[in-house]
Parts: structure tokens; sequence; C-alpha cells
């Protein structure tokens, strides 16, 4: 690893108790572009927590952003919050790797849908789209 590259495991802290919503700004807050190397060893449910965590990451921002904007409505959301940001919080990702090398270990490939699978995992087959 160089310049500033970590895992996805480590830098969304998967696998491990839920980080606080500060870390993940503190960490991703100044993010535009997320490159992912490897893809084939990212599984589906991997890749749909990687854009909650992001999405987290966009309405945490635009909430502090926004916070003089009145009372939150009956879902929630503050006047003008948008309900999502588009997906991995709105910033650009790019896939990099060949799916014909590892696969993901105790996840759903994300170009080879299972039967079965959990619904994250077909949400995060569904990012591709």
């Amino acid at each position: 690893m160089g310049l500033g590259a970590e895992t996805i495991n480590s830098i969304f802290k998967l696998g491990a108790a839920a980080p606080s919503t500060d870390d993940l700004v503190r960490a991703l807050g100044r993010a535009r572009l997320l490159i992912v190397d490897e893809i084939s060893m990212v599984g589906s449910e991997q890749l749909h927590a990687v854009s909650e965590r992001l999405e987290l990451v966009a309405r945490t921002l635009w909430r502090r952003r926004n916070k003089d904007a009145g009372a939150p409505g009956p879902d929630g959301r503050l006047p003008g919050e948008p309900e999502h940001f588009g997906g991995f919080g709105g910033i650009g990702v790019v896939l990099v790797g060949d799916f014909g090398q590892l696969p993901p270990i105790g996840d759903v490939p994300l170009i080879a849908p299972a039967r079965g699978q959990s619904r994250h995992a077909a949400a995060g087959q569904e990012r591709l789209r």
C-alpha cells in the first residue's frame, strides 16, 4: 500500500463493531473518488456496506451544512434533505481488477448472483447496474 491507500475493511471498519459517524466523517468526509482494486475479492454484501457508510457520511455532512433548515418532518428528514445521495454518498467509484481472479471469502461475488442470497448481497449487485 502507499499514497494513502487502505483496504476496504480498514477504511470502512467492516467486520468490526460499527464505527462512530464522527470517525467515518473524519476519514471519508473529503473523499470525492473511491478506487477499489482487486474487485473480484469484493463481495456483494461488502459493496453494499461501503455504499451505506458513504451515504451516512453524505447525510451527516448535508445535515451539518443545513442545520438551520427547520424541524424534521414525519420521516425524520430535514426540509430539503434528499431521501438518498445517489448511492455511495454521491462520490465517484472506480472498480478495477479481473473478475476471473480470487472470489470474495464468505460473501456472494458481484458478478455471480446466487439463489437465496441476502437482500444486502442483492443490493450490492444492484449498485453495479
